[in-house]
């Protein structure tokens, strides 16, 4: 006489155990590359909007000097400053050129840098600054 089966064996469950275990991790793995996107995009956005505010204060340089000239040789290299609180992972260089021959336009670079878990990044910012007044 047969016996019928019933009930699950030791090793369909398992099977069963495994699959979801490799389902929880392959989620986790998602889950934290998701996070670390997100950071990133928040830190880049960050990063945009903080060389938009440093070309800002270069022209608000420019315009609150006493004239061109003061302003043209009293920026003249690169100025490195930390632009939030410590622990801000966030750095922001000034640097100021001109042409030999051009003594009414300025080129300013803006460049932030910082690091995260994905390693080190950096955004630039460019503008030129003429003689306007």
């Amino acid at each position: 006489m047969m016996r019928k089966k019933s009930g699950q064996t030791l090793i369909e469950i398992l099977l069963a155990v495994a699959i979801i275990v490799i389902l929880l991790v392959v989620m986790v793995g998602v889950v934290s590359k998701a996070i670390a996107n997100s950071q990133y995009s928040r830190n880049r956005s960050l990063a945009a909007r903080l060389v938009e505010e440093g070309l800002e204060q270069a022209r608000s340089w420019r315009d609150q000097a006493a004239d061109w000239e003061t302003f043209r040789t009293s920026y003249n290299q690169t100025d490195d400053a930390t632009l939030l609180p410590a622990p801000s992972p966030f750095r922001r260089a000034f640097t100021f050129s001109e042409e030999t021959d051009v003594t009414t336009k300025k080129k300013v670079v803006i460049v932030v840098t910082w690091t995260d878990s994905q390693g080190p990044h950096t955004i630039n910012g460019e503008t030129y600054l003429t003689k306007w007044q």
